[in-house]
């Protein structure tokens, strides 16, 4: 049987001689042929294929760390800054505050002052238009009179006080009228104006009056309230201060001195009226008040209030004792 053989169109370009002269190439390794698991991270370059895999996370994080150190330095001085600038300004703001506050009280405590002071005129005024001297005068209207214009001693420094009070005992009294060793109106006038200096919330009360039988003496029975105020203790008892100045030399007051400031006392007291049928007027008086009862029953010793008494500018009578300081 004949044999037949086909052959494509191309065999001569595939024959032995062809094929045998092609050089065979090696197949790749594995590595070369591993995927990339991410196909957009760049090439490394062959430089750096020496380079550890975990160098540049590490050096990645060192820079963040240093870099967050420097803001957060930087934060904190900030944030420092601007406390200090709140605190300061709050500090300002106070200051200013409180600046207004003690203006605004020193100006309410002037004018509290001046409307005292204008009280006192008004009450003045109408004392004056209430006490007259009366036309037929008697020892009994002179005294009542007397204790109405003084109930509240003589605290005004207003110059028609002083006046109308003047004109006052001028006209019910001798030029020579004595009170213990003050003699004529003016002296017992400006021993009201040193007691209303001394003692503050003077309030004299007239009980009651007794005339004395078969004389011209007419005994009033009087209650006086008076405060020990921190003037008191500088201007009536200085020696209670271990500078014995009052305190003008800085120093410091004993446990006396801050036992008796502030206290209220109540002094049982009399005043005897010597009466001229001829002339009207009062020729003599006598006062008396019970300083010392008073301060007996504050807490204390007896060699205490004998202390309170020792250079004290009043007695235990309640005699005053003028001071150099207190002449104007």
């Amino acid at each position: 049987m004949d044999t037949v053989s086909f052959y494509p169109p191309n065999y001569l370009s595939l024959s032995d001689n062809v094929i045998g002269g092609v050089i065979p190439r090696d197949r790749p390794t594995k590595q070369f042929l591993t995927p990339l698991k991410n196909s957009s991270q760049p090439r490394r370059s062959p430089s750096s294929s020496a380079t550890k895999p975990m160098d540049l996370p590490l050096r990645t994080k060192a820079t963040l760390s240093r870099c967050m150190n420097e803001d957060q330095k930087i934060a904190l001085k900030l944030v420092s800054e601007i406390k200090d600038h709140r605190r300061e300004s709050s500090r300002i703001n106070q200051a200013r505050y409180l600046e207004r506050q003690r203006k605004k009280m020193n100006r309410l405590k002037e004018d509290v002052q001046r409307l005292i002071e204008e009280v006192k005129n008004l009450e003045l005024h109408h004392t004056s238009l209430s006490i007259e001297v009366p036309t037929h005068k008697s020892i009994w209207s002179v005294a009542t009179a007397y204790f109405r214009l003084f109930r509240h001693g003589l605290n005004s420094p207003a110059k028609e006080a002083n006046a109308f009070a003047l004109k006052f005992l001028q006209t019910t009294m001798e030029p020579s009228v004595t009170d213990g060793s003050l003699s004529g109106p003016k002296a017992l006038l400006e021993n009201w104006r040193l007691f209303s200096l001394y003692f503050v919330d003077v309030h004299v009360e007239l009980e009651h009056l007794k005339r004395v039988e078969g004389s011209g003496i007419l005994v009033a029975f009087t209650s006086t309230s008076v405060k020990f105020s921190a003037g008191t203790l500088r201007k009536v008892f200085p020696h209670l201060n271990s500078d014995g100045h009052g305190g003008t030399q800085g120093g410091k007051w004993s446990p006396l001195a801050d036992q008796l400031r502030n206290q209220q006392i109540v002094m049982r007291g009399s005043v005897y009226f010597y009466w001229d049928e001829t002339t009207g007027k009062v020729t003599r008086m006598e006062t008396r008040s019970d300083l010392l009862t008073p301060l007996l029953h504050l807490p204390g010793s007896l060699e205490d209030v004998d202390r309170v008494f020792e250079r004290a500018l009043v007695t235990p009578e309640c005699k005053l004792i003028p001071c150099p300081s207190t002449s104007t």
